[in-house]
């Protein structure tokens, strides 16, 4: 790879990465009631205040603070623990979208059947209006957030962009759709050795 091919890389990351890691700050404070105060201390919502919250993102939200404690034991300062945690979901995200269109591109099947188009056109994409039309609460999210990224936390993007659906659910989510976009992007940083594993319930 030559160094006009690496400079344009570096650039497209950075750029990922001023919308990303906003969104996920904004994500943990507005959903999850996580959010780093002036004195750079974490303040924590009490759970039962968080009435919004499913059950499955209630596990997500513990999760998310079991990785914090972990971080915060193994000497980070909780807001050093908080970015470290953003900066690694955000990076997730990136290696994720890009996974997603080199199966497009390459045209792999999945449980036999075609990978759908899940991020070529956003969030006007196949598979991605499939996912919506199937989950309301992400098809809300998405259009009651802010106009710059809103997006359902940790999306299944594949369970829908694989596989045929109804066509009639896809013409639904497309009825007012609005436009948003989503990219993610960072280097992970420091990794924490022996943390929490939180792919088992925030990834897709």
């Amino acid at each position: 790879m030559d160094q006009a091919t690496r400079n344009q890389l570096r650039l497209a990351v950075s750029q990922c990465r001023r919308i990303l890691e906003p969104a996920l700050r904004e994500e943990l404070e507005g959903r999850f009631g996580i959010r780093l105060e002036r004195a750079r201390r974490l303040h924590i919502e009490p759970e039962a205040r968080l009435k919004h919250l499913t059950p499955q993102e209630l596990q997500a939200r513990r999760d998310l603070l079991d990785y914090l404690a972990h971080a915060q034991a193994r000497g980070f300062a909780p807001a050093d623990a908080l970015e470290q945690l953003v900066r690694e979901v955000a990076f997730t995200h990136l290696n994720r979208l890009c996974a997603y269109k080199m199966m497009e591109v390459h045209q792999v099947y999945v449980g036999g059947q075609r990978f759908r188009e899940a991020v070529s056109r956003g969030v006007y994409s196949e598979g991605f209006q499939l996912y919506l039309a199937e989950h309301p609460e992400a098809h809300r999210a998405v259009l009651c957030g802010p106009a710059r990224t809103r997006l359902p936390p940790f999306p299944r993007l594949a369970g829908a962009a694989a596989g045929g659906r109804d066509r009639r659910a896809l013409q639904s989510a497309r009825s007012g759709q609005s436009a948003v976009s989503a990219a993610a992007g960072s280097r992970p940083g420091a990794r924490l050795s022996q943390r929490p594993r939180l792919g088992r319930r925030l990834a897709p």
